[in-house]
Order: C-alpha cells, then sequence, then structure tokens
C-alpha cells in the first residue's frame, strides 16, 4: 500500500514536473553554447559550471512551482478532508510530499547531468590560450578536473537534495498559504533576499547560494563546509517559517471554535 500509494502519487504530479524539466534542460543546454561561444575557458567542465548558473538562480523557482500546487488545490478542494477516511490527513501529506521531494531530486539532477554530459561530449571547444582558471585550486577541483564527469554526477545528485527541499518547503507553504502564487513563488523570493542579506552582511559563504553554485566564491574563501552552511541554514530557517505558519492556523482554529461556542451559548 505504501509503495503503492507513493507511486500514483508521483504519477499525479509528473506531468507539470516533465514539462518543467524539460524547459530547464533546454535553457541549460542553450546556456552553455553561449558560454562556450564567449568565455574564457581551460578545461571543459566550465562549461558546465558557468552554464549552470542562469539555472541555478531559478532552481527554487523549478522546484516550486511544478509541485507546491497539486497539495495547495487538494487542500482547498477539501480532498484531503476526505482522504483522512482510509488513512491520517498527516499521513497522507507526508506521502505527497515524499512523492514530490523523490520526482524533484531526480528530475533535477537528470537535468544537471544531461547538461554535463552535452558540455563534455558534443559542444565543440578549445583551449583559450594564455588563459589560467585556477580550478584545480578549489575545493574537488583535481577530481574536476581529472574526472569531471564523475564529479558532476555526485554534484548532479547534491543540486538535486537541495531542490527537493525547495520542493517540502513550497508544499509547507501550500498547507498554510491563502493563495496558489504565495505558495509556489515564496521559495524563489527567500532564495533572493537571503542571497541579497548574505551579500550586504558580507557572509555569502553561509548562503544557501553559495551551496548549490560551484565554485561561486574564489578559491581562497572556498572551503567544504561552504557547501553545506546554507543548505544546514535554509533547513533551519524553512522549518521555522513552517512550524510559525502552522501555530497560526491551530491558533486560528481554536479563536473560531472559541466563538462559535460563545454564540451557541448566547
Amino acid at each position: 500500500m505504501k509503495l503503492r500509494l507513493l507511486k500514483i502519487l508521483m504519477k499525479e504530479q509528473l506531468f507539470p514536473a516533465l514539462a518543467a524539466f524539460v524547459v530547464a534542460l533546454i535553457a541549460l543546454i542553450v546556456s552553455c553554447l553561449v558560454i562556450a561561444g564567449n568565455t574564457a575557458i581551460e578545461h571543459r567542465i566550465q562549461i558546465w559550471i558557468y552554464g549552470c548558473g542562469p539555472l541555478d538562480f531559478f532552481l527554487p523557482l523549478l522546484a516550486s512551482l511544478p509541485f507546491s500546487f497539486t497539495l495547495y488545490y487538494k487542500k482547498s478542494d477539501g480532498f484531503l478532508h476526505y482522504s483522512g477516511t482510509r488513512m491520517s490527513r498527516k499521513r497522507y501529506v507526508a506521502y505527497h510530499m515524499a512523492a514530490g521531494f523523490l520526482l524533484c531530486v531526480a528530475g533535477i539532477a537528470i537535468v544537471y547531468f544531461c547538461g554535463l554530459l552535452f558540455s563534455e561530449y558534443i559542444i565543440p571547444f578549445e583551449t583559450t590560450s594564455g588563459y589560467h582558471s585556477r580550478l584545480e585550486s578549489y575545493v574537488f577541483g583535481e577530481l574536476m578536473v581529472s574526472q569531471p564527469v564523475f564529479f558532476g554526477f555526485g554534484w548532479c545528485l547534491w543540486k538535486g537534495f537541495n531542490a527537493g527541499l525547495f520542493t517540502l518547503f513550497g508544499y509547507g507553504l501550500a498547507l498554510y498559504a491563502e493563495n496558489v502564487f504565495i505558495a509556489s513563488v515564496a521559495p524563489f523570493v527567500y532564495f533572493v533576499a537571503e542571497n541579497l542579506i548574505t551579500s550586504l552582511l558580507q557572509i555569502s559563504e553561509y548562503s544557501i547560494v553559495t551551496s548549490i553554485q560551484l565554485n561561486r566564491l574564489s578559491p581562497d574563501s572556498m572551503h567544504i563546509y561552504n557547501y553545506f552552511a546554507g543548505t544546514i541554514s535554509f533547513v533551519i530557517i524553512a522549518t521555522v517559517i513552517v512550524l510559525a505558519l502552522n501555530r497560526r492556523e491551530k491558533n486560528r482554529y481554536e479563536v473560531k471554535a472559541h466563538n462559535k461556542q460563545i454564540i451557541e451559548k448566547g
């Protein structure tokens, strides 16, 4: 029953996810082609690293928009209430979120990895003479140069995992937001705002942007913990936001129930 329900819920969300992923893959390939023709390059993997920039910026939107609206409409039309006749509402929501999380992780990882393969094996490439990228000076830099596909596969999974976290955040907002636009766009707004704030405070090494955008800072500023710090801080802040919204929703129900009791007694 558990695996079957998970498959059903993944199929429900498959079409909008596939549409978004196809658009993302096309955008990534175009971006890599532009980079290859207009940027100083020493190693092939740099085409992919630089080409991922635009897609990285819209990653929270790509991870939330195709998924969060499905849960929002199930909540708004009362479907979640009736699902409680077969299993608890919380359990059904958990399965729905798990299905979207897995679908997003796999889809995003495949999109980025296909872009990497396209950059490594298909795009025409010539090393820019006299240019030294210092790529080897970055964390995992030697691996990027010597085993770009192997490294890229692991990095794509990491990007997919972070995208899945944005999906979960969007789901959490969908349960309590008053319109679908807020639920779908809020993760992207958070992403932009957090990037702006950390940049102004000069603590970009703790930004979620640094966690998902490879070699974002200079080699001297990049350490292995930078790839985890932003993700951890995002999980903490997103959890606090969702819990606060959950508490506000409970308070509303308590106030409504109290007012109803007063009216009935009066």
